[in-house]
């Protein structure tokens, strides 16, 4: 058998360095896990689908600790829902929404245009339920396991990196 002592003082030394290599390699598996974010995120959203504006325009960063990701979309909010209080991402009985907007979405349907005010007007009464795909409890766990993940490789190559 043989032993091994580590003295104080080189404790001290090494957890410094641990300690700035985690941050370091945490930061780095953060930015390397940000395709695997955003491929999923465009995956899933794969069946939102009119022009495919919305799929296209997720984005993410990674600063130091934190990775934000978002969709750039400007009927993103109409898409995921206002909030997580209400399934609507466009409540009942509110206003009609532009008619030229339904003519167009209509027109790419191949449908007939002049239905368009019969379609806002039932927009108007019965609202659009929300359609998250960043909020969802899937996604969500997915991205969470996916950080855990990279997570656990930084820690494994501050190990190594601190020896």
């Amino acid at each position: 058998m043989t032993t091994w002592v580590v003295p104080p003082r080189d404790l001290g030394r090494f957890e410094r360095k641990l300690q700035g290599q985690i941050r370091l390699r945490a930061a780095e598996e953060l930015r390397r896990v940000r395709a695997p974010v955003l491929g999923l995120l465009r995956e899933q959203s794969a069946g939102i689908r009119d022009q495919g504006i919305f799929q296209r325009s997720w984005r993410a960063t990674a600063r130091f600790l934190t990775l934000e990701v978002w969709n750039e979309a400007p009927h993103a909010l109409f898409v995921e829902g206002t909030d997580g209080t209400h399934p609507y991402s466009r409540r009942p009985n509110r206003r009609m929404p532009p008619l030229q907007v339904i003519r167009d979405w209509l027109e790419r349907r191949g449908a007939d245009p002049k239905l368009a005010y019969p379609v806002a007007r039932a927009i108007a009464s019965r609202g659009i339920q929300a359609r998250p795909v960043l909020r969802s409890p899937d996604v969500q766990e997915r991205i969470s396991v996916l950080i855990s993940r990279a997570m656990i490789r930084a820690r494994d190559a501050a190990v190594r990196a601190s020896r």
